[in-house]
């Protein structure tokens, strides 16, 4: 905080693996949380944004002030585009009164690329009855809940999912696309 020469972009502190690349926030009329992936969009004044942090230093984000117009805080990224050798596979948890369905398993082309298109699950919804789908993986040695999770291409790739609810009663699982 005292040095600016520690200082870095947001995009320098995803590149060092400091923060994730993903930040979610949870859309009341939705009843669900939304992502910005990787370097998508803008912040927007009065909403609540979770960042995943991978250090157990302290890390400070600094802002514009909130007036300025057109700020981005990064680049806009590219859409996914499905392909042979990189595919995604949509998981959507839902029951009688909630759903998640931001959520995404399948191979990438590379390591890095899998490494760079993580994305942390965030807690579950603050509703009471919210509903959680996740892949949990070991990630530098420790237990991680993701919403997206690639892995590198390969003949075979095994997901672990987990499945949360705070009300009894079934859950639904499916895959729309």
């Amino acid at each position: 905080n005292s040095n600016p020469s520690g200082a870095f972009t947001f995009a320098q502190l995803v590149q060092q693996g400091i923060i994730s690349g993903s930040l979610a926030f949870y859309d009341q009329v939705a009843q669900a949380y939304r992502f910005i992936q990787g370097d998508a969009a803008r912040l927007e004044p009065q909403r609540g944004y979770w960042i995943f942090v991978t250090t157990q230093q302290d890390v400070i984000l600094r802002f514009p002030p909130v007036f300025q117009t057109n700020y981005r805080t990064v680049k806009d990224s590219p859409a996914w585009t499905q392909t042979e050798k990189e595919w995604r596979l949509q998981l959507v948890a839902r029951t009688t009164s909630a759903l998640d369905d931001q959520n995404f398993l399948g191979v990438t082309t590379s390591a890095d690329a899998a490494k760079r298109s993580r994305v942390y699950e965030p807690p579950i919804a603050p509703t009471k009855n919210a509903v959680s789908i996740a892949m949990a993986e070991k990630i530098d040695g420790k237990d991680a809940l993701l919403a997206q999770s690639l892995s590198a291409t390969g003949d075979r790739a095994t997901f672990d999912v987990k499945v949360e609810t705070r009300d009894a009663g079934p859950v639904t699982v499916t895959w729309p696309n």
